[in-house]
């Protein structure tokens, strides 16, 4: 589980100044129990601040979406990365945090394309919290070594299925890892 030291307190710091601000916040963990603390922290420091939550135990996901979506009050949505990932879309978001880093740049970028939709005008603000001098600085290095490596091989894409102009099937794009 990740440290709650330090990172929260900058989360809870930034959240007063944004509900302040009217600001619609998402923040993206790949832990519930992390997810969990940070709500209780928001209740007690910041108790005007609606709190809705995503995860994978929320029964239906469409009560949440639609409520920070049609929300004109300040809201922060709490959501795990894999149960926001698909099918989702947050397009009032106008901050995203992102508490820790997943191996996998992509599924970061499907958390944050939630609030990247047709529709949005305003500017999106992304922040990813990375303790530095941990296994997350490692995580996050990693990342864009995976990124850069893609882009290397395959070029800059608009959108995923831009690859098959690159390979004629899924196995000839795994034989380029042998």
């Amino acid at each position: 589980m990740p440290a709650c030291g330090t990172k929260s307190d900058l989360l809870i710091e930034k959240l007063h100044d944004l509900s302040s601000s009217g600001a619609k916040v998402l923040v993206f963990s790949q832990f519930t129990t992390f997810l969990s603390l940070i709500k209780k922290r928001i209740k007690l420091e910041i108790p005007h601040l609606e709190i809705l939550e995503l995860t994978g135990s929320t029964r239906d996901r469409s009560k949440p979406v639609d409520r920070f979506e049609s929300s004109k009050e300040p809201a922060v949505m709490l959501a795990s990365l894999k149960a926001a990932g698909l099918g989702v879309t947050l397009k009032s978001a106008d901050y995203v945090f992102l508490m820790d880093p997943w191996w996998n740049p992509a599924v970061e970028e499907q958390a944050i394309d939630r609030a990247h939709r047709l529709g949005r005008v305003k500017p999106t603000f992304i922040y990813r919290m990375v303790a530095q001098g941990t296994i997350e600085e490692r995580v996050r290095q990693l990342q864009l070594q995976k990124k850069e490596t893609f882009r290397q091989v395959i070029g800059e894409l608009e959108k995923p299925s831009g690859l098959a102009e690159h390979f004629s099937s899924l196995e000839e794009l795994i034989e380029l890892n042998d």
